[in-house]
């Protein structure tokens, strides 16, 4: 495909910075006289100074180069993170594309169809692609979705009321229907569609079904409610399914996305930590998988250096139930449970000691106990108590005494069985 000079010329004129800003929201562009400074966007490059560059040229056209890791012509056969695309809005998108494990290192042609659209420059129709087959079904989506909600009585629309959603509810988050299921649309942190995801209002299985990777969709690369979060927070909750983002949101909690059921990679990290965010609470669900599932994530926000809270629902209870429950009193609600990621693993530490002593205390119980039968009088088992007190951490419960007591009968007479009993309820 080749684009008119006029085409690129205009492209290159085109207010670079602004550009730059729209693809990675959080580089901050500091002007130094005719240059703009910011650490390095690029996903490969760790940059702790401001290596990154940005300029206006004296023909009106602007440049960009890291001095680290991009700085002019490179060598084509260097490292995929260093081949040279130029200097231009089209080179940095491309470059911006090529790292490490892209599942898509766009071409120059995709390259310059991107940075045309976002600054609505006219493309020839013979250079516009065709709209992909989900490309068309969204449209009809679209088209679509305020008929089937906010004119007939049916069956996805009586899920949604039971689920506690509303027509502005569906219009917000541009949830449709088939027919027979719900159809949630997913969008990036672009506001670009990636794919879809289908819930059956049945009792039918499977509940859920996603675009395929064949179809471009990747679920390791993807967050639900992503493109609504307010990033100058630099903070959000992750929770597991599409309504737990939307209830939450719905009833106040901000920044909620979902990992759509699917493990919270380290990907998922990388992804909050491009679009600014800093610290994550993870809400999963309340059951035994969802609890599972915290151990890994806790592991992978950690690995890219974010700050990690987590809230533990009660009555193994999801994000949806918990917020329906409480309605507007959500985010109070929630904040009262979140806790550190260390002293949710200190907490689950100490569960996991204490059920253990306990158990060992029980094993050895019973021949702690047989040892009573050696006592002869009362100071004999003030000492016994206090041993055990003592060396064992353990305080003899009232059933113990009692066993005690009994094997006391047989070898200590009724004077001291009197004085013992005293002692006994003491040490107790």
């Amino acid at each position: 495909m080749r684009f008119s000079e006029a085409l690129l010329q205009q492209i290159k004129e085109s207010d670079l910075v602004a550009y730059i800003q729209s693809i990675v929201p959080d580089i901050i562009l500091e002007p130094h006289g005719s240059y703009y400074t910011a650490c390095c966007p690029h996903p490969d490059h760790d940059d702790e100074h401001p290596s990154f560059r940005v300029w206006h040229n004296k023909d009106g056209t602007w440049s960009f180069a890291c001095m680290s890791c991009h700085s002019g012509k490179k060598d084509l056969t260097a490292d995929p993170g260093h081949r040279n695309y130029g200097t231009d809005a089209i080179a940095f998108t491309q470059w911006m594309s090529d790292y490490k494990g892209s599942p898509h290192i766009l071409s120059f042609e995709e390259a310059v169809l991107k940075v045309a659209e976002f600054f609505k420059i006219p493309i020839p129709a013979e250079y516009k692609p065709k709209m992909s087959a989900q490309e068309i079904y969204f449209r009809k989506l679209q088209g679509l979705y305020h008929y089937y909600f906010m004119l007939y009585d049916s069956e996805p629309k009586e899920y949604c009321k039971m689920r506690g959603l509303n027509q502005q509810d569906a219009a917000t988050w541009q949830i449709g229907t088939d027919g027979a299921k719900l159809i949630f649309p997913l969008f990036d942190e672009h506001k670009s569609l990636k794919g879809f995801i289908s819930r059956t209002v049945r009792d039918e299985s499977p509940k859920y079904i996603h675009s395929s990777a064949r179809e471009g969709f990747i679920k390791s690369e993807f967050l639900y409610g992503l493109d609504k979060i307010d990033r100058s927070l630099h903070s959000v909750y992750v929770t597991e399914g599409v309504f737990d983002v939307i209830t939450a949101t719905k009833y106040g909690v901000k920044n909620v996305v979902a990992c759509l059921g699917t493990s919270f990679m380290e990907s998922h990290a990388q992804l909050l930590k491009k679009n600014g965010v800093k610290e994550v609470t993870f809400v999963f669900d309340g059951d035994t998988a969802g609890q599972n599932a915290l151990k890994n994530a806790i592991k992978n926000a950690r690995a890219v250096g974010l700050l990690v809270s987590i809230i533990i629902l009660p009555n193994n209870l999801d994000l949806d139930e918990f917020c329906r429950g409480r309605q507007y009193r959500s985010k109070q609600n929630l904040e009262v449970l979140k806790q550190f990621d260390y002293e949710y693993e200190l907490e689950t530490f100490a569960q996991e000691y204490q059920s253990r002593r306990n158990m060992l205390q029980n094993r050895y119980l019973r021949h702690i106990l047989s040892k009573a039968t050696m006592i002869q009088d009362a100071d004999e088992y003030a000492m016994f108590c206090t041993y055990i007190l003592n060396h064992f951490d353990m305080r003899l419960e009232q059933r113990n005494v009692r066993e005690i007591k009994t094997n006391l009968a047989h070898s200590v007479s009724a004077k001291t069985q009197a004085t013992a009993k005293t002692t006994t309820k003491a040490t107790a």
